[in-house]
């Protein structure tokens, strides 16, 4: 059984879902309570509660999932019962670490039993990432796609993205911390080789992501700021042009596009994307704030600085110390 928990107590954000979930894990309902353990988990890793809430339930779901109606006589359940409460028993009191070492070790050998089962794999693979080991949750995920069912899987092939990312992130961090702690053009060329590597791939694994989902502004927003950061204002315009239309995503895809534009010195054009952001918002927001400074970043580049002065003054309004505004204001008032 699971731990009594007072579903009006708990967060109000997975509440409903945490009700379900116990209904499933009482109704014997194995599937859709895996299902939805995840998806709560998933949601919400860094809450307590709901942590050890899916741990009690993650007893009664082995329970469920190993055949417990087929299992010998009464005494022989309960003998198993009390073993899983043992073992959980003993996780909870064991360092992050070791549990999550535990939990690779028994993956492992459950998908020795079963090697097509891709939720273990995933479950492997996000263990082993954990754990600060990518290279090992890349291999295991590897091992899944050799599967004939999961060869084209599009989620396991993004997956291998994020992961192979993750391997070069701790590749860079490796050589710079060697270049910390050496001299020498060859270090500093290695950390630079590493360095481009990571954002050869990030650019790559965002194509792919935008070209998966095309209607989704936010993969296209993060591509047009890369590209922007690498100094290609062409065509990060294009993907920041794509994204406007989308309302959630709409004023950072026009705070883009007006940077592209100000990186080609269209300084007109830059400042009208700025206008349009600032449209969108009439409360003085983090975004706002951010669109009104490149308004009158941009207006004094086209030496319109009274309305430089306007705009930094809406600001320094609000907050005084964002940015170098305090200092621009004085540097325009001595104009």
């Amino acid at each position: 059984m699971m731990s009594e928990i007072a579903i009006a107590d708990l967060d109000p954000r997975w509440r409903k879902q945490v009700g379900k979930l116990q209904s499933a894990v009482e109704n014997g309902d194995s599937d859709f309570a895996i299902a939805l353990a995840e998806r709560v988990l998933g949601e919400f890793p860094q809450d307590g509660e709901a942590e050890a809430l899916l741990k009690d339930a993650s007893v009664a779901l082995s329970l469920m999932v190993g055949n417990w109606e087929e299992q010998g006589d009464y005494r022989q359940k309960l003998s198993n019962q009390s073993e899983a409460e043992s073992l959980e028993q003993d996780r909870r009191h064991s360092s992050p670490e070791q549990s999550l070492r535990e939990d690779a070790t028994r993956l492992e050998a459950e998908l020795l039993e079963n090697p097509s089962d891709l939720r273990r794999y995933r479950d492997l693979a996000k263990t082993w990432s954990e754990l600060g080991e990518p290279q090992a949750a890349l291999e295991c995920i590897e091992k899944a796609r050799q599967q004939s069912s999961l060869e084209n899987d599009i989620s396991l092939s993004e997956l291998v993205s994020e992961l192979e990312g993750e391997v070069l992130k701790q590749r860079l961090k490796t050589v710079e911390t060697e270049a910390i702690l050496s001299s020498g053009e060859n270090v500093s060329e290695t950390v630079e080789v590493a360095r481009r590597a990571l954002q050869a791939h990030e650019r790559k694994r965002l194509g792919m992501l935008v070209n998966q989902y095309p209607l989704d502004g936010s993969y296209r927003i993060a591509l047009g700021e890369m590209l922007l950061s690498e100094g290609d204002a062409d065509n990060a315009a294009q993907q920041f042009q794509k994204a406007v239309d989308s309302p959630k995503h709409r004023t950072g895809a026009l705070m883009g596009l007006g940077r592209a534009f100000k990186l080609r010195d269209r300084h007109d054009l830059a400042l009208k994307q700025f206008d349009k952001a600032l449209s969108e918002n009439a409360e003085m927001t983090v975004e706002r704030k951010a669109a009104m400074y490149e308004k009158a970043d941009t207006a004094f580049l086209l030496g319109r600085n009274e309305d430089a002065r306007e705009a930094f003054a809406a600001i320094f309004e609000v907050d005084v110390a964002y940015r170098d505004v305090s200092e621009r204001l004085d540097a325009l008032s001595q104009d």
